[in-house]
């Protein structure tokens, strides 16, 4: 007997009979002739995926047992690179292998390999096609219905771009239907039919009609034929395209053994109203903390023909960062696309509700498209417990999400000597309200009285407490510490939370505070932080202030006339004095050596502050008196008027 090459599960059975191990070295035949099923694979694109079996034909009268070897080039990929046989006189056993190709795949001529031990055999030659005037309609978009199903064989599977899943209707009920929406609107061509490949023939169609709808009510058909019956895949091309169509349906009238089967349909046609790319769903951690970067993640999907850049993006509130990520996803498929996200810092948690925030995932093609879709994520923003000197997450003793670095605080917690916080006297209860919320918000302690005692550190801290309850409305809730009411919160509804906040003075050497809960309150967390303190200011210089807007005029005085003129101008008044008086001077108007008679009127429109004033307008009027009996030198009569702001309190 030879030794057995690359092949031991057969060594005990073997030994029970003369047999010889294929695919060795040498002169002569070899024993074994390995025959696929089809002389060629041509694989569309968009499809994905061809089959052949694999006939291994026993030419002698001697048991044969080996290794067949798969060798596939370029973009291939085999279901199977290596099947361990064995081959006894006249059984010829056939071997399924599927060759696929990834979406993104350059179209042109491959191969698959074949060889038995050490002997190489002759390959099957591949072609990969991109038709670029029509393409299939994604797996992704289309969803099915059925007449009928068998157990767990339903429509889905038929479009689910799996071809080793099967949609296989009822025994002994044809006709039987399956109902396609194809996610979209297309000019459809042709259908291809992926028949079950698992060595079973039930429910291979071979008659059949297709009729497709625009409405998605009203079908009209648009082929009756039939299909030859082999695992092969099958091609039904139309006449002419069915313009504008969104649902087709086939109703099988003829297969094998009175029931209907499909791994795989696969419409093609031209899209008429199919985005270039979608954004399908958002998922972001449930536990958010703050400034602490995560990544969400949005599925893109790309329905046009081929490869296509998009710009993957979260919109956020302001304070958050999320930058676009640029991806180039393969046509066809959702593809997931991680997004950076890092919600803003809270060096300390706000007083009041801090309620939940909305992220809506968003795909752009570059350089313009069609884009749909808007997936959301409600999430809630945590605090970093590491950056706290206390963070507690509190809920049942037997909880099993903590908060990421905080500590249990539950109804177990009782204060002992030397520790950090506990209850005294009579416990509250406390609730796991389950999945549904983030780690610290599902679960709380609850109660109308209970006094927790905590370990104040020295120097002042701040304390918040974090209070609500995600499946129900909470109550109100007071914290007393002595005599001084710390809290003083209103009932909340369900699930929104509210963050209560006070300073707890630990003095010079630190001391036990005891915080007396009353109400109909919950508590779900708890964090403390050292209070830092500074001062902040500046100083402001002794200022008296008057800036004149613009000179007056009381234009042209007629000789002979008696007459009054006016005239006015305004002055902004700037002080930082306690109080302030705006006073005018007196003067007569000159020309050369002639003046008026009467001295110009000033008025003020205030005068007096009483406290400081920044940029306040004061209208400045000016009133000339002039007699008819006046005697007027030709020329330009002017004077100088005196404004001054003056304080008593600097």
């Amino acid at each position: 007997m030879k030794r057995l090459i690359g092949f031991t599960a057969l060594a005990l059975v073997s030994a029970a009979f003369t047999g010889t191990a294929v695919g060795q070295l040498g002169g002569g035949p070899d024993p074994v002739q390995l025959d696929p099923s089809v002389d060629q694979l041509e694989i569309l694109r968009c499809i994905g995926y061809g089959q052949v079996r694999l006939g291994l034909h026993n030419a002698t009268t001697d048991h044969q047992y080996g290794d067949l070897f798969v060798e596939p080039t370029g973009p291939l990929a085999s279901s199977r690179l290596q099947f361990s046989s064995y081959v006894p006189p006249g059984l010829d056993p056939n071997l399924p292998l599927r060759v696929t190709v990834p979406p993104d795949a350059a179209p042109g001529d491959y191969a698959v390999g074949y060889r038995l031990g050490a002997k190489a055999h002759a390959s099957t030659p591949v072609k990969v096609v991109s038709d670029p005037a029509a393409q299939c309609v994604p797996s992704a978009r289309m969803t099915a219905t059925a007449s009928s199903h068998a157990g767990a064989d339903d429509a889905s599977h038929a479009v689910d771009g799996d071809p080793s899943t099967i949609w296989r209707s009822v025994a002994q009920e044809l006709p039987a239907t399956i109902t396609i929406d194809l996610g979209g609107v297309y000019d459809i061509s042709e259908l291809r039919y992926q028949p079950r490949f698992d060595g079973l023939l039930n429910g291979h169609i071979n008659a059949y009609t297709i009729a497709v709808s625009t409405d998605g009510t009203t079908f009209t058909n648009v082929r009756t034929a039939t299909w030859a019956a082999s695992e092969l895949q099958k091609v039904a091309r139309l006449a002419t395209p069915a313009r504008g169509v969104r649902k087709l349906r086939v109703t099988v009238t003829g297969a094998r053994n009175n029931l209907a089967a499909a791994a795989e349909f696969h419409p093609l046609g031209v899209p008429v109203d199919v985005p270039d790319a979608s954004a399908g769903t958002l998922a972001v951690p449930n536990d958010l903390f703050a400034g602490r970067p995560v990544n969400a993640t949005v599925t893109a999907g790309n329905w046009t023909n081929d490869p296509l850049p998009v710009d993957v993006s979260v919109d956020a509130p302001a304070g958050w960062k999320a930058d676009p990520v640029r991806a180039t996803l393969p046509p066809g498929v959702m593809t997931p696309v991680s997004v950076p996200l890092t919600p803003p810092a809270m060096p300390f948690p706000e007083p009041g509700v801090q309620g939940e925030v909305t992220l809506t995932g968003r795909v752009t093609p570059v350089g313009g498209g069609d884009s749909e879709g808007a997936p959301k994520a409600t999430v809630w923003v945590k605090p970093d417990a590491p950056s706290f000197t206390y963070a507690y997450d509190a809920g049942t003793p037997s909880s099993v999400v903590i908060v990421g670095g905080a500590s249990r605080l539950s109804p177990d917690d009782v204060w002992r000597e030397g520790a950090v916080l506990g209850w005294v006297g009579t416990a509250p209860g406390s609730r796991d309200r389950g999945a549904g919320s983030d780690a610290m918000r599902r679960d709380h302690v609850f109660g109308t009285a209970a006094t927790l005692r905590i370990a104040v550190p020295p120097g002042k801290h701040d304390v918040a407490l974090l209070r609500g309850d995600p499946g129900a409305a909470s109550g109100a809730m007071t914290v007393r510490e002595g005599e001084q009411t710390l809290v003083s919160g209103a009932a909340l509804p369900q699930r929104v939370f509210a963050w209560e906040r006070f300073v707890l003075d630990g003095g010079s050497s630190g001391r036990t505070a005891d915080l007396n809960f009353s109400g109909n309150w919950t508590l779900a967390g708890l964090v403390l932080g050292p209070r830092y303190e500074t001062t902040v200011g500046g100083t402001v210089p002794a200022t008296l202030s008057l800036a004149l807007r613009a000179p007056a005029s009381f234009g042209t005085f007629v000789a002979g006339r008696e007459a009054t003129y006016d005239t006015s101008t305004w002055v902004d008044v700037i002080s930082t004095a306690g109080d302030a008086t705006l006073s005018a001077s007196s003067v007569r108007l000159r020309n050369g050596a002639f003046s008026l008679a009467s001295p110009v009127e000033v008025s003020l429109s205030k005068s007096v502050w009483t406290a400081p004033v920044s940029n306040e307008e004061v209208t400045v009027g000016f009133r000339q008196r002039i007699g008819a009996d006046e005697p007027l030198r030709t020329g330009s009569y002017s004077g100088a008027v005196t404004l001054t702001l003056a304080t008593t309190d600097p």
